[in-house]
């Protein structure tokens, strides 16, 4: 049965937005989502047409790069915002505060770029998390370029680094030719097992097989965590997470279900998560230092694939039995061994405002009504004299240049 209340507020849409997707008036639709009425079969397909997850191929695995961090050897944080990303440090907005040492912070979305304005070694810092990864696969889209490009330009840079540097007028001939001016110091894959009617893999077996000792692996330290909360029914899963190597080590494993994950983070259930997203279980592989600079230099020379890749790091730790006599885990090979079985996916995003209109529906509009009910005069003041960021600033300027193009969809939010 569909829960339609939550559906709309975790698609961030109004009354009217989705009374528009179900066919039905504004009064209707809260009658339905009230339970005064039921909701009929062509009405149950247009929600699930319009908002749920729907596969775009057949693969049982997809890759995606969840953290990437960029290290240069220069000062020249606008030169490196202009020759990496291809965008202008002017459409940045620049932080009050820093971290890791460094002097400055610039964010575009949720891109973030850190300079040391006196340090070239320390330098410049590009951090994306995962969200900034679909933020800047977006920008890339519109400039026709991708993962390997981009990469490939950082290589291209550190040799005009090289050439330009100030370092490179030290007096030792040896330590000059040795020096790198591009590092890469952390690359995060997440292999995503969508969610299936027809099943998934069960990550309590591995929990369980690992505890049976039916898992060989090349890693010394081994560590679950298993949420859970106490309901009137007993005790509910809250997601189980497994942990593969110490978390400095590389590679360090990290196997989650990412339905459990997100439904707790989002204030969700579990089946909501599996419709709008398809979210099941995530399968992460964190490269640090030199492993994360081999792992994009060999794809920039070779242009190997990335996901066949990332299980095989995987595969290469890991050896998983159903039993003592020998026999290897069929279902967790099906997964991870099968001909076809993965890809790598990009996955280009708008900055997600969805989620700050849910996360302001549950936490700020309610203080919002109680602050207006007490001083409306100053509650108006206070909100016409708000400044909004710059990140939401651009994002409100790419909304207004692509009105024409989507005047036929609604977005509008809840009040």
């Amino acid at each position: 049965m569909i829960q339609l209340k939550e559906i709309r507020q975790q698609s961030g849409l109004s009354l009217k937005a989705m009374a528009h997707i179900v066919g039905v008036s504004k009064g209707h639709y809260c009658r339905l989502e009230n339970g005064e009425q039921v909701l009929s079969k062509n009405q149950e397909e247009r929600i699930k047409s319009a908002l749920f997850f729907r596969s775009k191929n057949e693969s049982r695995l997809s890759a995606s790069f969840d953290w990437v961090s960029l290290h240069f050897k220069t000062c020249d944080v606008e030169e490196v915002v202009r020759k990496i990303l291809k965008l202008k440090l002017s459409e940045f907005s620049l932080e009050d505060y820093a971290r890791y040492h460094y002097s400055k912070l610039y964010h575009y979305g949720a891109v973030n770029v850190y300079v040391d304005e006196k340090d070239a070694i320390h330098g410049v810092l590009l951090e994306l998390s995962g969200q900034a990864c679909r933020e800047l696969e977006k920008t890339l889209e519109e400039q026709g370029r991708d993962w390997y490009d981009l990469f490939n330009d950082c290589f291209v840079f550190e040799v005009e680094l090289r050439d330009t540097s100030v370092l490179s007028l030290i007096d030792n001939k040896e330590a000059q030719e040795n020096m790198t001016y591009f590092n890469m110091t952390r690359l995060d894959i997440a292999l995503d097992e969508f969610y299936s009617e027809q099943g998934n893999y069960k990550l309590l077996d591995l929990f369980e097989r690992f505890h049976a000792g039916l898992v060989m692996t090349k890693k010394r330290s081994y560590s679950s965590q298993m949420g859970g909360q106490y309901t009137q029914t007993g005790l509910v899963n809250d997601g189980l997470t497994l942990y593969l190597g110490r978390p400095q080590s590389t590679p360090f494993f990290r196997f989650y279900e990412k339905d459990a994950e997100q439904a707790k983070k989002l204030n969700s259930t579990v089946e909501t998560i599996h419709d709008l997203y398809g979210f099941k279980n995530r399968f992460e592989v964190i490269l640090r230092g030199d492993r994360a600079g081999d792992f994009i230099k060999d794809y920039v020379l070779n242009y190997f694939d990335i996901a066949e890749r990332t299980v095989g790091i995987i595969n290469d730790n890991l050896l998983v039995f159903s039993d003592f006599e020998g026999h290897l885990d069929e279902d967790w090979y099906d997964l991870m061994h099968s001909t076809g079985a993965y890809h790598f996916e990009t996955k280009p995003k708008e900055m997600d405002v969805n989620r700050t209109w849910t996360w302001a529906e549950k936490n700020i509009l309610p203080t919002m009504a109680f602050l207006k009910k007490d001083d409306q005069e100053k509650f108006e003041e206070l909100l016409s004299a708000s400044k909004i960021p710059k990140r939401y600033e651009h994002y409100l300027e790419q909304k207004e240049k692509n009105a024409p193009k989507n005047e036929n969809k609604n977005h509008l939010r809840s009040k």
